[in-house]
C-alpha cells in the first residue's frame, strides 16, 4: 500500500493512510515500511469509517502501526507498507513509456525528470534504451536512475514530469524494477524487456524463456508480485524444465541447459590447460567461474547431467574431464603408499604433518610437499595449515553434520554439538566446520550451522 499520509494520534500512536494496491492486510500482521526497511506490526485497521480486521485491494484504510524508527526515519508520503518479502528497494527502473502527444519536445537521453509512482515524487535521469529520442505520441523503453532508493514492482503506473515539475512528459508502467546498468541497450536485453512487458505472467514467463532460456523463479515472482498459489499455477503449465524445489529454483529450456553444459566443459578444459598438474577444481571454485551465466541451481543441474553422461568426472571434492589424468611420479607414489594409511584413521583425527614426518622419519617439508601434490590430484584436502584429510574422512564428517541437522527441530547444529558427536577437539572442530562451509556443505547462521549439501560434496 502506498502511504499518502502519516500522523500520530494521542492514545493510539502512529497511523498511516492509503489505498491498498494489491493483496490484503490484517490486524496483527508484521510488515515492512519500504524503502526504509523498518519492520512494523499492524495494531489496528480502520476502513469505511469503522474498525476492520482485514482490508483488501482497492479499499482505502488507515493503519495503526508499531515499530522502532530511527530519528528522522518515520514513514511518510511516498513510502510503501508491504509484506517483508516484497521489500526490495531499487535505484533504477526500466519502464515502457508513452510520450504525451501534447509534449513540446521528444523525450531525450539524459533528461532529468520527476517520476511520480504510487505516492512518491522522485527525481531521476532518463536513459533511452533504443534510439536517440521518443517523439510525442510514441512509445519506448527507458531506464531511469535515482539518487535515492525507490519501491516499485512490475506493472506499477508512473507519470514523468519535467525537472521543474511543471509539464507532464509521459506516462508508463514499470517493466523491470531490478534492471542491469551494463548492456542495457544490447539487442538481447531489449528482447528480454519485450518479453517482460507481457501483461499475462504465464505468457511472460514463456517469452522470457524464449528470449534468454532461463528464469529465476523466486525473482520472477518478486518482480511480478505473485502470490505462491499464482506461481504454482504458472509453473504447473510446464513447457520448460523446473530445476529445484517448488516455488524456488529456476525454469530453463533444454537448449539453455545444453549450453550451460558446454560452458562447464569449456571451463574445465581451460582449467586443465592452465593447471596441467592439478586434477581439477572443487565444485565451489568451478561454479564461481560460471555464476555470471546462471543461478547456482541451473549450474548444478548441468553438472549433474554431465556427470550422468560421464562427460565430467568427480574424484573426491574435485571435478575434471575424463581424459585429464595427471599423476604422481613413481617416487611420490611410493611415498604416498606409506603416508595414506596414517591418514586413514578411525577416530576422524588424521595426524598433523609433523606427526606423519616423525612416524616415517622424514622431514616435515617433504611430507607437506607430497600432500600438496596429492591435494592437486584430489586425493586429500587441506583442512588446516598443518592437517590433511582423505575425502572419505570428510564424507564421514559431513554425514555427522547431516545427522545433527536432521535431528534438530530447527535443522541446525552448533560447533559444541558437532564436537561431542565427532569426538574431535574444539580447535579441529572449528577448522572442519569452516572447511565444510567453504565447500558448500554447510552455512553458518549466527552460532549454528545449517546443512546445504550432504556427503556427495566429497564423493
Amino acid at each position: 500500500m502506498p502511504i499518502d499520509r502519516a500522523f500520530t494520534l494521542p492514545g493510539i500512536g502512529l497511523v498511516v493512510t492509503g489505498t491498498v494496491a494489491a493483496g490484503s492486510v490484517r490486524t496483527g500482521e508484521r510488515l515492512t515500511i519500504s524503502p526504509r526497511g523498518v519492520a512494523v506490526r499492524v495494531r489496528g485497521l480502520h476502513s469505511r469509517n469503522r474498525s476492520a480486521e482485514t482490508v483488501v485491494a482497492g479499499e482505502r484504510c488507515a493503519v495503526n502501526i508499531a515499530g522502532s524508527f530511527p530519528d528522522g526515519g518515520e514513514p511518510g508520503r511516498g513510502d510503501w507498507i508491504l509484506a517483508s518479502e516484497r521489500h526490495a528497494p531499487a535505484r533504477r527502473l526500466d519502464l515502457l513509456v508513452n510520450v504525451s502527444r501534447y509534449a513540446e519536445a521528444p523525450l531525450r537521453d539524459g533528461l532529468p525528470v520527476h517520476l511520480h509512482l504510487g505516492t512518491s515524487d522522485t527525481v531521476g535521469r532518463i536513459a533511452l534504451l533504443a534510439g536517440r529520442s521518443i517523439a510525442p505520441g510514441e512509445t519506448g523503453f527507458v531506464q531511469i536512475d535515482f539518487a535515492e532508493p525507490i519501491g516499485a514492482l512490475y506493472g506499477d503506473r508512473a507519470v514523468l514530469r519535467d525537472h521543474g515539475a511543471r509539464h507532464t512528459l509521459a506516462g508508463g508502467r514499470v517493466v523491470d524494477p531490478f534492471p542491469p546498468r551494463r548492456g542495457r541497450r544490447l539487442p538481447a536485453r531489449l528482447a528480454v524487456l519485450e518479453a517482460a512487458a507481457e501483461a499475462d505472467p504465464g505468457r511472460a514467463l514463456i517469452r522470457l524463456l524464449e528470449a534468454g532460456g532461463l528464469v529465476d523463479l523466486p525473482h520472477f515472482a518478486l518482480v511480478r508480485n505473485l502470490a505462491p498459489a499464482e506461481l504454482d499455477a504458472i509453473t504447473e503449465v510446464g513447457g520448460f524444465l523446473h530445476i529445484g524445489p517448488a516455488r524456488a529454483g529456476v525454469a530453463v529450456t533444454p537448449g539453455r541447459l545444453d549450453a550451460l553444459c558446454a560452458e562447464i566443459v569449456s571451463a574445465l578444459a581451460k582449467f586443465h590447460q592452465a593447471h596441467p598438474d592439478t586434477l581439477g577444481p572443487t565444485r565451489p571454485a568451478l561454479l564461481a567461474q560460471l555464476v555470471r551465466l546462471a543461478p547456482e541451481a541451473a549450474l548444478e543441474a548441468a553438472l549433474a547431467d554431465l556427470a550422468a553422461a560421464s562427460r565430467v568426472v568427480r574424484e573426491g571434492p574435485v571435478w575434471h574431464l575424463p581424459e585429464h589424468r595427471p599423476r604422481l611420479t613413481q617416487g611420490d607414489e611410493r611415498l604416498w603408499e606409506r603416508v595414506r594409511p596414517l591418514l586413514a584413521v578411525s577416530d576422524l583425527r588424521p595426524p598433523r604433518v609433523r606427526e606423519i614426518a616423525a612416524e616415517l622419519a622424514l622431514e616435515p617439508q617433504t611430507v607437506e610437499r607430497l600432500l600438496g601434490r596429492a591435494e592437486r590430484l584430489g586425493r586429500v584436502a587441506r583442512v588446516a595449515d598443518n592437517r590433511f584429510f582423505l575425502p572419505e574422512t570428510l564424507a564421514q564428517l559431513a554425514e555427522i553434520a547431516r545427522e545433527l541437522a536432521d535431528g534438530s527441530p530447527e535443522g541446525a547444529f552448533t560447533a559444541a554439538v558437532f564436537k561431542d558427536r565427532s569426538g574431535v577437539g574444539r580447535n579441529l572442530t572449528i577448522q572442519i566446520l569452516e572447511y565444510l562451509d567453504k565447500m558448500g556443505a554447510t552455512r553458518r547462521q549466527g552460532d549454528a550451522r545449517i546443512l546445504l549439501r550432504g556427503t556427495d560434496v566429497f564423493g
